[in-house]
């Protein structure tokens, strides 16, 4: 009996120990390191690219809530079955937003306007959580209720 309640405790409750104690740990991190956390992942990602399988699809006249239509593009680069990359161009803005995801949760998107600005969005990498939120390079403040409730809307 004792053997098989240290192979249950092994086996359920030492991963969930050990998820939790990452959890802690990217939590206590200040939020420049989580920045420079993502953006690590989303460099890596970046450079590798290239050897991500690329599927593009390509949905014309897509009618929005104003009811006007525009000419949207969407490529997914995908690493053996994990999505790394989601790519949207609106041809009618000329935007792109890119979207990194990194052990299938949302880390970063990143906007390219067609003014040249960019927007950028860090969510925590474990976590459905905003840890930061950049327009033309000027971070936008939100409530940690507010932060909270955009990560839940990532669910």
């Amino acid at each position: 009996m004792k053997k098989l309640f240290l192979f249950a405790f092994v086996i359920f409750v030492s991963p969930i120990t050990s998820v939790f104690g990452q959890n802690t740990e990217l939590q206590s991190q200040s939020k420049e390191q989580l920045i420079d956390l993502i953006d690590n992942i989303v460099l890596e990602i970046q450079n590798e690219r290239y050897t991500y399988r690329k599927i593009i699809c390509e949905t014309d006249n897509l009618i929005n809530s104003k009811i006007q239509t525009s000419n949207i593009n969407q490529c997914v680069f995908k690493k053996e079955k994990e999505i790394k990359i989601v790519q949207l161009r609106d041809e009618n803005k000329n935007e792109t937003t890119n979207y990194y995801i990194n052990n299938g949760k949302l880390i970063y998107a990143e906007t390219k306007n067609n003014d040249k600005t960019i927007d950028k969005t860090y969510y925590h990498p474990s976590i459905s959580y905003l840890v930061a939120y950049y327009k033309c390079e000027k971070e936008i403040s939100f409530s940690n209720e507010e932060k909270m409730k955009m990560g839940i809307a990532l669910q």
